[in-house]
């Protein structure tokens, strides 16, 4: 492994090692991400209470590195087992696979999603990233991940990349699509924005980096209702966005910012 020391910028260690697998303020791991006015230019200020990244299978397989960031610059390093790491960047254990899936009711509504995607986007079933969707390490991650917010009024997210893929999960326990744009003043757009920015990257929305990004918003309301939405942002130039139209604001819509 590269060597990583204190005092490095997060950008000097996204060039030494890549964008990380996971990353949590203090904030997220104990309460989500806030709903709310998105933050504006004031949102790529380093923030003061401490950032946790979270590297697999370095500095070896089996292994895994959390580097420790205060007010942007790296604090601390530290490598231990995987799922001790895991435990300590505050990633959470190892996700369960197959029939014991956390949100196993989900399985059948990705599938069933992805397929009509492809229908009607054969370009998407082309991308390498794109098909890495289904396959078992991102739906296991999906399905397990501890993605609910904690508190009224917030929006929960986890995020991990694969390699040119990176996913995000966000879940509610409402399905209807009014209820859950209530959750998203401003729109959808400006949120995934956010939350691309927070990812670790320094990516937002027009700036994949040559990451492929997938948003899944999935949700189960207490009736037994459930809904799968996805956004779907190709780092090819060739290929269009998909966003979630049902979840956009009215003045995304009259702009145009539908499935493209």
């Amino acid at each position: 492994m590269a060597e990583v020391s204190q005092g490095m910028t997060e950008g000097q260690v996204i060039d030494l090692l890549g964008p990380p697998h996971d990353r949590l303020t203090t904030e997220e791991f104990l309460g989500g991400a806030r709903t709310g006015p998105v933050p504006g230019p004031a949102r790529s200020a380093p923030p003061a209470a401490p950032v946790r990244w979270y590297y697999r299978d370095l500095p070896s397989r089996g292994m895994a590195t959390v580097i420790t960031f205060r007010r942007g610059v790296v604090a601390r390093v530290t490598s231990r087992p995987a799922e001790r790491a895991a435990t300590d960047a505050g990633a959470g254990p190892p996700d369960r696979a197959g029939k014991g899936a956390r949100h196993e009711w989900a399985r059948e509504l990705i599938t069933r999603h992805i397929a009509r995607v492809e229908a009607d986007r054969p370009d998407f079933a082309a991308l390498p990233a794109w098909r890495r969707l289904t396959g078992a390490d991102v739906l296991d991650f999906v399905l397990n991940a501890d993605a609910h917010p904690r508190h009224p009024g917030q929006l929960g997210c986890r995020r991990r990349r694969f390699g040119s893929l990176t996913v995000l999960v966000s879940l509610f326990d409402i399905a209807a699509p009014d209820r859950i744009r209530d959750l998203l003043p401003g729109g959808y757009l400006p949120h995934l924005d956010h939350l691309l920015h927070r990812s670790g990257a320094g990516a937002g929305i027009g700036a994949g980096a040559g990451q492929d990004t997938a948003h899944w918003l999935l949700g189960r309301a207490p009736d037994g209702a459930t809904v799968a939405h996805l956004a779907y942002l190709p780092a090819s130039r060739g290929a269009g966005a998909l966003v979630p139209w049902d979840l956009l604001s009215e003045a995304e819509r009259r702009r145009g910012a539908g499935p493209l």
